[in-house]
This record gives C-alpha cells, structure tokens and sequence, in this order.
C-alpha cells in the first residue's frame, strides 16, 4: 500500500486500505493509513473527517491521539496537532513518542524555545533516546544556540545508532555553524551516501561545499535537492534557487576574468 502511494496510485491504494478496512472494523492503524491515503489523494475533508471519527471514537488512547497527531504533521495543521498531542501528555506525561512529537510540532511552528522544553521534558523520561537526542540537538545547533551541547547530543545520539543518516547529517551541520568545514563535509558526504537521504542532506552539503569555494559541485547537490522528493520536507526552494542564481553567476563573472 505504501508503494502505491509512493507511486502516486492512490485510487488503488485507497480501494486496498477500504476493503482492509472492512475486514478489520476496529483497526485504529488502518483507520488512520485510510485518513493519509485520502490526503495523498487530494480529499483533504474526508481525510479530516476520516482522522476526527477516529479520535472522537478513542478520546483518550494514546497510541491513536499520536497517529492523529502524525496525520495532522503531515497535513501541515501543525494547530491541530499540537492540541491533541497536548491532550495525549495530560494522559500520560511520560509517553516519548507523544513528547517527540510535541516537540517537533513546537519547532515547526517557530516555537523552539517551548520545543526545547519539551525535548529535554523527553530527556528525563528516556535519557538515551536517539531521536529526541539528535533532534534537539539539530535544532539548536541550526539556530546557533548551545551549539558545543548541541554537538555532544548530536555524538551522543550518533553513538547509539552510528549509521543513521539523519544524525550523520545533523553533525555534519553542527560542525558546519562552528566552521569546522573539513569535518561537517566529512560527515554530510557519508550521509548523503545511505538510502533515504533527503533533499535538506542535498541542500546542506551544497552548502558546505559552497563555503569551500567548490562552487560548481555546490551547484551540482542543490540542483539534486530540488529534484528530490519528500513528503513534509523542510526544503525551503527558493532560497536554494537563490543560491544556485547566486553561485551561477560567480562561476560566469570568472569566467568572463579568465578570457584573454
């Protein structure tokens, strides 16, 4: 089913989830993959009206207030998330993937001194939690705040899933806001080596690669981060066009120099 979506047959898709679906009546899960499909799809009302009967019908299921969060994350409701993962912490507070979550809705609505919050709140419930370790860590060290424990989160997180290469790119970030170049190229060429490498691991290489006057191969990774696609990327376009625009016309200036 994934694949179909993937594909961008989500008719057939949404024909596979419904005849699941009446088979299994009760199935929070696939109550909420019908709600995503018909987003995909385009029919964004009976998508929300899909997800809404599904938290009405468990107002205080954890696992089912999350899958409704995710729903609303991918649909950019951000709000709308928030509010039910803040529920979901009323119901348990010690729950990681609903404080994951909150956190990471926080930082997306430009609230990243509430997210931090958050993250570290997650901290306490599971110290050795990768994902909250490398997301806090990311966020601060793209903000520039705390960037040498942003670092050590980063590593931390690094050190209990060495080959993921989200965290690989986030170190590599890291070393690039403390103009540690050499290294931050290091660790974003291994990440944009592993599968699944998206289009901001693209963006960021570019731009370390800028910064070390490789100009063209710069152009060479945002260009390919344009093309890449992913659901809810962060990928801010114009702003990588703009680069491209700006790192063209250097390479044409110098050009124009070396011509006799």
């Amino acid at each position: 089913m994934e694949a179909l979506v993937l594909a961008k047959d989500t008719g057939k898709a949404l024909t596979e989830v419904r005849a699941a679906r009446a088979r299994f009546t009760d199935d929070a899960e696939l109550a909420a993959v019908e709600a995503n499909v018909l987003r995909t799809h385009g029919d964004v009302d009976a998508a929300v009206a899909a997800i809404e009967k599904l938290r009405l019908r468990s107002p205080d299921d954890v696992s089912v207030l999350v899958a409704v969060a995710d729903f609303y994350q991918k649909a950019k409701r951000f709000p709308d998330a928030e509010r039910t993962l803040r529920h979901a912490r009323e119901v348990d507070p010690k729950n990681l993937r609903a404080l994951f979550q909150l956190g990471a809705v926080l930082e997306r609505l430009k609230r990243s001194d509430a997210a931090e919050a958050v993250f570290r709140e997650a901290l306490t419930v599971e110290p050795d939690s990768a994902p909250v370790l490398n997301y806090l860590g990311y966020m601060n060290a793209d903000r520039g705040v705390r960037v040498d424990e942003a670092l050590q989160l980063i590593e931390k997180a690094i050190s209990l899933d060495p080959e993921n290469g989200a965290y690989l790119d986030s170190l590599g970030w890291a070393m690039y806001r403390l103009d540690r170049v050499d290294k931050a190229e290091q660790f974003l060429r291994r990440a944009v080596d592993k599968p699944g490498a998206n289009a901001v691991v693209l963006d960021h290489l570019g731009d370390v690669l800028r910064r070390r006057g490789s100009v063209r191969e710069a152009v060479e990774y945002w260009s390919k981060a344009l093309k890449a696609e992913d659901e809810g990327e962060d990928l801010d376009h114009a702003a990588v066009e703009r680069k491209i625009r700006e790192a063209q016309a250097s390479l044409n200036d110098a050009a124009q120099v070396k011509r006799p």
